[in-house]
């Protein structure tokens, strides 16, 4: 579930990143 907050954030920064990229 962290993941998803994860995109979010990383989203809001620009920084295109999918919950794969927490791994």
């Amino acid at each position: 579930m962290s993941a998803r907050m994860r995109v979010r954030l990383g989203t809001n920064n620009g920084l295109r990143v999918p919950a794969t990229s927490r791994v």
